[in-house]
């Protein structure tokens, strides 16, 4: 079986070429993307609360996802803000012989990949509310989570990536 591919988005000059570390790719992914925000978007129930009476605790996830006047949390993320045109993409696989040596199998900038635009938007009409909040961030190397069997065992092809550039199209702090 081939082991998983790590991904680190840094900006050119720290990622490692040819072989590495997990420690290098830690290095690495430090300096890249840092900042982000949580952000958080409601549909208004039948009452139509204010967002000073939505719970700050968090209460409105999981299971408990309506309060009883029926306002409802629609989105709940962490967004990275990341600067295409500053940051590559660098993906490394360990040696089959050795896990604990990486290869690098390309480094590539973001500018240059695929774009999978995704746009959200509520689909239904009404009123909602948002909240966004700054945070600092620190990021480790990324894999793929829950991967098929199918794709750890495919080999690594650069025409198969995508990014994901968008969340809210219309906001440019977003996108």
């Amino acid at each position: 079986m081939t082991s998983p591919l790590i991904f680190v988005v840094a900006p050119a000059t720290p990622l490692p070429d040819g072989t590495a570390s997990f420690e290098d790719l830690q290095v690495a992914q430090a300096s890249g993307p840092s900042i982000g925000c949580s952000l958080r978007i409601f549909n208004r129930g039948a009452e139509h609360p204010d967002l000073g009476q939505l719970p700050v605790d968090g209460r409105l996830t999981g299971e408990q996802r309506r309060s009883s006047d029926g306002t409802q949390l629609l989105c709940d993320a962490l967004i990275v803000r990341i600067e295409p045109q500053h940051h590559w993409l660098g993906i490394y696989q360990a040696d089959p012989d050795d896990p604990t040596v990486l290869h690098c199998l390309d480094r590539v900038a973001l500018s240059e990949l695929s774009n999978a635009t995704c746009w959200f938007y509520p689909t239904h009409d009404g009123t909602f509310l948002s909240w966004e909040r700054g945070l600092r961030l620190s990021l480790e190397p990324g894999s793929i989570a829950d991967c098929p069997e199918a794709l750890a065992a495919a080999p690594y092809e650069r025409s198969r990536l995508s990014v994901l550039w968008s969340l809210l199209g219309d906001d440019a702090s977003l996108t």
